[in-house]
């Protein structure tokens, strides 16, 4: 059974074209897929979908075989804490600790301040930023703020996790760090990735590569070259 699957997913918005036309495709368990395309191919509506911002006009999206659409309430919010989420711009608290921005999906959850401590110790140690706990976003470099970024979206033990342009405003040096990060998480951890883009240089990083074009899945399958 597939982690993670689109059937015949289709979504239009009112007064426009069809963002997502009859898309289809599975991610297994461990699989790390990109998703690229120009704007408008309809990258962030299947983000939207993910993350249930937005849901299918027809078709279904279904996270370890459960229609999404049958998500609803408050059920929203348990399903989103199984999908940890990573932004291009990080959206950071700027005058929260690290430690505070990443606790913060675990403080909404409810989850008792001892397994917080443990748990935001943890991942900041995972994305090498162990020793600086009590630092400010400003006060880090843009490459350590996706860090943050990052630790947040794996703090709750997600099912998967979806990034959206994670390199986008960085430049190649800390792309590659980033990106290098992002692999040792589905290596070592076996964490299931699914990432938007619209840069060629990283898309060599998947395992797996989609690229849509007007809405529409014009192609499925492995990267053109390794980038690592």
């Amino acid at each position: 059974m597939p982690l993670l699957r689109f059937d015949a997913v289709h979504k239009q918005y009112p007064g426009g074209k069809a963002a997502l036309q009859d898309v289809s495709f599975r991610v297994e368990a461990g699989e790390v897929l990109f998703v690229t395309g120009h704007s408008g191919a309809g990258k962030s509506t299947l983000l939207k979908l993910l993350h249930l911002a937005e849901r299918p006009d027809r078709g279904a999206v279904l996270l370890e075989d459960r229609n999404l659409a049958a998500v609803r309430g408050r059920d929203v919010a348990r399903y989103r804490r199984r999908v940890g989420v990573v932004f291009q711009d990080h959206r950071l608290l700027p005058h929260w600790s690290i430690a505070d921005n990443v606790a913060l999906p675990l403080r909404i959850a409810g989850v008792a301040e001892a397994e917080i401590a443990a748990r935001v110790r943890e991942v900041l140690g995972r994305v090498g930023l162990g020793d600086r706990p009590a630092a400010l976003p400003p006060q880090l470099s843009t490459g350590e703020q996706q860090r943050v970024g990052i630790a947040r979206a794996i703090v709750s033990q997600p099912v998967l996790l979806v990034a959206d342009e994670p390199t986008g405003n960085l430049d190649s040096e800390t792309s590659r760090e980033v990106m290098e990060l992002f692999t040792t998480l589905n290596r070592d951890e076996g964490i299931t990735i699914v990432l938007v883009t619209h840069e060629p240089d990283v898309a060599g990083w998947a395992h797996r590569l989609i690229r849509l074009v007007d809405g529409q899945v014009v192609y499925d399958g492995p990267p053109a070259g390794a980038a690592h």
